[in-house]
């Protein structure tokens, strides 16, 4: 049997609140239809202690990290069933912001790491919780979240503008360089304009959902995609790209020139 390799597809992506069953059903079958291997959900809107079920068959269990008090914030990652990740350890945030989780993938070690930065004081928020995960990372760090500001204001919102100052911008591009993090979606769209939510309030189209890998890990890229915001306010930010998997490959029957010959 030939084999051929077999990618990681992860996805990023602001649900707005899944205790509605129908929106968690929702959520599943979008995952399962684009084969999502590797899933990093904010605003979940789970309470702790008092938490819906987050799974299906094709992810059959889910990270939590959830609000101790409301339905608010809460962020999950949720891994595909045919992943066999090997999990090493994890941390979460005890306000449902931010889980980091390790393991190995086929002895590779890889850091998933998923991020929800409240809409006030972003640069503060960012560069603390990107400290904890400088000493929790091993291997290949994938960080995905909603981070509730446009990087570059200039082309990733629609007016040309955020209402986040210019120095706060500024740090916030140093704590990312600090970890050696870029921007999959612009290393791979350096001129593109693509929004992933619309604000009612500013009224203006913002890119604020992002997937970062560490600059050396950039040549693993096949693919970076912005999709459709359908069921939640947010389009899913898609990355695709290289894994130490493998999957038979695409086999197709055909039938032997020779037996179509005429004996006679």
């Amino acid at each position: 049997m030939a084999y051929e390799p077999d990618p990681l597809r992860i996805t990023t992506m602001n649900c707005r609140g899944l205790n509605i069953p129908e929106r968690r059903s929702q959520l599943i079958r979008d995952l399962s239809s684009r084969h999502i291997s590797v899933a990093f959900l904010q605003e979940t809107h789970f309470k702790e202690g008092n938490a819906p079920l987050l799974k299906g068959k094709n992810y059959p269990n889910a990270l939590c990290s959830n609000h101790p008090t409301a339905r608010k914030a809460g962020v999950a990652i949720l891994l595909h069933a045919k992943l066999q990740f090997q999990e090493n350890d994890r941390m979460s945030d005890p306000n449902g912001r931010y889980i980091f989780l390790k393991g190995d993938i086929q002895d590779r070690r890889y850091t998933f790491a998923t991020i929800y930065v409240p809409n006030n004081n972003q640069s503060h928020y960012i560069r603390k919780t990107l400290l904890k995960l400088s000493s929790f990372t091993e291997g290949t760090l994938i960080l995905g979240g909603d981070l509730n500001v446009p990087l570059i204001p200039l082309t990733d919102s629609s007016t040309g503008h955020s209402s986040v100052a210019q120095g706060a911008l500024r740090s916030i591009q140093k704590s990312l360089k600090n970890l050696r993090l870029v921007d999959c979606w612009r290393a791979m769209h350096p001129a593109d304009r693509e929004y992933t939510h619309y604000s009612r309030i500013h009224r203006r189209y913002a890119r604020i959902d992002y997937i970062f890998l560490q600059q050396e890990q950039l040549n693993a890229i096949q693919r970076v995609e912005i999709g459709p915001a359908s069921w939640s306010d947010h389009g899913p930010v898609t990355l695709q790209m290289d894994s130490p998997r493998i999957r038979p490959s695409t086999w197709t029957w055909r039938l032997r020139d020779s037996l179509l010959l005429d004996p006679a």
